[in-house]
C-alpha cells in the first residue's frame, strides 16, 4: 500500500527520535571533553614550571653564583593558585651540581605530585602523584 502512494523520505517521529539520540550522545560526551581539557592546561602548566626548575643549574652557571630553590627570586614564575613546597631547599651551585630535596606541587585543583631532585642530574623525577 505505501508502494502506491510513491512513500519518500521520514516520518516525523523517526526524525525526533534520531535528533533524541544525537541529544542524549552529546550529552554524555560533553561533561568528559571539559574534564580533557581541563587535565590538558593542568600538565601543560605543570611540564612549564618543571622545565623553569629543571633550568636552574644553567641559570647558576650563567650568572656565576648558586641559586637556592625555593625562593630563586625571579627565576621561576608560577600559574596562578598554584603552590610549591621543597624541604629541604635545593642548591644549584655553578658547576651543575645541586643538593637533594623533595618537590611537592599542588595545582588550583589540589592535586598533588611529589618530585624528587636527584643531586647528580638537578632534575625532578616523579615520585607520587595523589587526587583528592
Amino acid at each position: 500500500m505505501l508502494a502506491a502512494r510513491g512513500y519518500r523520505g521520514f516520518t516525523l517521529v523517526e526524525i525526533l527520535v534520531v535528533l533524541l539520540l544525537l541529544a542524549i550522545v552529546v550529552g554524555l560526551v560533553t561533561p568528559s571533553m571539559l574534564n580533557l581539557r581541563k587535565s590538558a592546561e593542568r600538565q601543560g602548566a605543570l611540564s612549564a614550571l618543571l622545565h623553569e626548575i629543571g633550568l636552574l643549574p644553567y641559570q647558576a652557571y650563567l650568572g656565576g653564583e648558586a641559586i637556592v630553590f625555593p625562593p630563586a627570586a625571579g627565576l621561576v614564575t608560577l600559574p596562578e593558585g598554584w603552590d610549591v613546597e621543597l624541604a629541604p631547599p635545593v642548591r644549584y651551585e655553578v658547576n651543575g651540581l645541586c643538593t637533594s630535596g623533595r618537590l611537592r606541587v599542588t595545582d588550583p585543583e589540589r592535586n598533588v605530585t611529589v618530585y624528587e631532585i636527584q643531586p647528580f642530574s638537578c632534575k625532578p623525577e616523579i615520585v607520587d602523584a595523589v587526587n583528592p
